[in-house]
């Protein structure tokens, strides 16, 4: 933890749970299947970790990681604390079996969009917004590019990062 101190590269889970019962638990969601596919779902990385919640988990997928815990937390690119509530139930009776993601296609496109924006993001300077918002202008250009019929991504960063009152006359 003194390695990745003021860094965002460290994902907390503040659970009760047994160090066991929550490491088969996370070992059986880095796993996800896609159609005749299969991968490994890089989840713990605090840089897409909420926008995996926001914009690509399921209600049923996100209870398979807010069930094991209290709280989530992680430096976001702007290195300010951020807090996740867990669904963690004291007294519950739940049996914590592994899960097995399946995802859509329209999963899948959401996860590259996340990716893509985060390359997009790192490539744009001088734009005088913090890294977080740098990043959720690149995230929104990266999902209206993807929506779009025509355009890049490109023509994209540059309406919605550069002049996002601009970014709607672009689709």
């Amino acid at each position: 933890m003194r390695y990745y101190a003021g860094r965002h590269r460290l994902l907390l889970l503040v659970s009760p749970l047994a160090f066991s019962v929550v490491q088969q638990q996370l070992c059986s969601l880095t796993q996800f299947f896609w159609g005749n596919q299969s991968g490994i779902f890089r989840f713990y990385d605090p840089r897409i970790f909420p926008e995996l919640f926001n914009h690509v988990l399921t209600p049923g997928q996100q209870d398979a990681f807010n069930q094991l815990g209290y709280f989530w937390g992680w430096l976001d690119r702007d290195n300010q604390q951020t807090w996740r509530a867990g669904k963690f139930q004291p007294h519950s009776d739940a049996v914590f079996l592994p899960h097995e993601l399946q995802f859509t296609d329209k999963q899948i496109d959401a996860i590259g969009c996340i990716s893509d924006a985060d390359i997009a993001a790192r490539m744009y300077t001088g734009t005088g917004l913090t890294p977080e918002a740098l990043f959720g202008r690149c995230l929104e250009a990266a999902f209206a590019a993807a929506r779009s019929a025509s355009g890049t991504l490109e023509d994209y960063l540059d309406t919605i990062v550069h002049n996002p009152g601009k970014a709607h006359a672009a689709e």
